[in-house]
C-alpha cells in the first residue's frame, strides 16, 4: 500500500528508521550531515512537497521517498530510503517509485539528487527510472554519482 504521510506519521517514520537497510545508513554516514539520523529522516519527511510510505500487506514499511520544495538552484531534490523488506518486495517497490517519480516530474519537471558510486542497487534502480548521471563529485571526501530525471523532449 503506498499513501501520503507527514512528519506527525510517527509509526512508519519510526519502522523506516528501526529497519534501514545498510547501504541507505552508509550514504548518509558518508554525506558527512550534521543532524543525527532520526533527525535527518524526520526533517526530510517534513520538509518535502509530498512524501509517500510504502507499506507490505501487513503494514511493514518498505521505503519511504519524498520531493523537496522547489529549491534555489532549480528542481526539486528526491530522496528515496528503504528497509530490508526493498529486497523481498522488488516489484511493488519499483512500481510504486516508477509511478511516483513520473507523476512528480510531470508535475515538477527537474528532480535531482546524488547517490554514492559503489551503491550499485540503487544506481541499476536509477537508470531504470531513466535518471541521467553526471561526473562524480566529492561530498565529505566521498565519491558521489549527481543525478537527475526530467522530461524529455518529446514526451
Amino acid at each position: 500500500m503506498i499513501f501520503k504521510i507527514t512528519e506527525y506519521d510517527t509509526h512508519y517514520i519510526d519502522d523506516l528508521i528501526a529497519n534501514i537497510r545498510e547501504s541507505d545508513y552508509k550514504e548518509y554516514e558518508q554525506m558527512g550531515m550534521e543532524l543525527s539520523f532520526h533527525k535527518a529522516v524526520y526533517e526530510s519527511v517534513k520538509t518535502s512537497v509530498e512524501c509517500y510510505c510504502l507499506t507490505d500487506r501487513i503494514g511493514k514499511v518498505i521505503a519511504i521517498f519524498g520531493a523537496s520544495k522547489e529549491v534555489p538552484t532549480g528542481g526539486r531534490i528526491v530522496w528515496a530510503l528503504g528497509t530490508d523488506l526493498v529486497d523481498h518486495n522488488k516489484k511493488t517497490f519499483m512500481k510504486a517509485t516508477k509511478h511516483t517519480l513520473n507523476e512528480w516530474v510531470d508535475k515538477y519537471g527537474l528532480l535531482w539528487n546524488s547517490v554514492a558510486v559503489w551503491n550499485d542497487k540503487s544506481i541499476r534502480w536509477l537508470k531504470w527510472l531513466k535518471a541521467e548521471f553526471g561526473k562524480p563529485i566529492l561530498q565529505n571526501g566521498h565519491e558521489f554519482l549527481p543525478f537527475l530525471v526530467c522530461k524529455k523532449k518529446g514526451e
